[in-house]
């Protein structure tokens, strides 16, 4: 019996032997994943303008919630695949470097927001729809649905202001 190895083990790589294929697959499915985001929403705010019996309040509060999605995709998801791609996590040099840092953190905390007061919305409206069904609310009107999807936007805008501007990004190992 002979039991002896010829595969030599390199002790100075530290990388394990999948790192290239992890950032390329992370890449891959989040481009995916953004693009059919990026086709759903783009359909369903084209479907809403299109069709004038799916402008209910419900509807506004959906398409509110996908023009926040939208935002998400276009802006912060490019930014992690790009991300995704490199093996330094460093791509963007100082003073930019902070700039897009914090602006993607802004951003992503923004949709986020839009996205659950949307929900609270649309919550609030189906309770009213159920439990006064034959009175005309003022949730209904038009000028109230969209007074209140702008307050959606109003209110993570202004809170998270104070975040962004006094946010410092600090450097880890010499870098961005």
């Amino acid at each position: 019996m002979n039991n002896s190895t010829t595969q030599q083990l390199d002790i100075n790589n530290h990388e394990p032997p999948c790192s290239q294929l992890v950032p390329t697959l992370f890449t891959v499915v989040l481009s995916i994943v953004s693009l059919a985001a990026f086709i759903g929403n783009i359909l369903v705010i084209a479907t809403f303008r299109k069709t004038p019996t799916l402008r209910t309040s419900t509807n506004y509060y959906l398409v509110n919630m996908a023009i926040s999605d939208l935002f998400c995709g276009c802006f912060n998801w490019p930014l992690y695949a790009t991300e995704g791609m490199l093996t330094s996590r460093v791509f963007i040099t100082e003073p930019l470097a902070s700039v897009v840092c914090k602006l993607g953190m802004y951003f992503r905390g923004i949709s986020q927001v839009v996205s659950v007061l949307s929900l609270v919305l649309i919550a609030v409206d189906r309770y009213v729809a159920i439990v006064f069904p034959l009175k005309i609310t003022m949730l209904r009107r038009k000028r109230i649905r969209l007074a209140l999807s702008l307050l959606t936007w109003i209110i993570p805008v202004a809170s998270g202001l104070p975040y962004y501007l006094y946010t410092k990004i600090v450097k880890m190992n010499d870098q961005a």
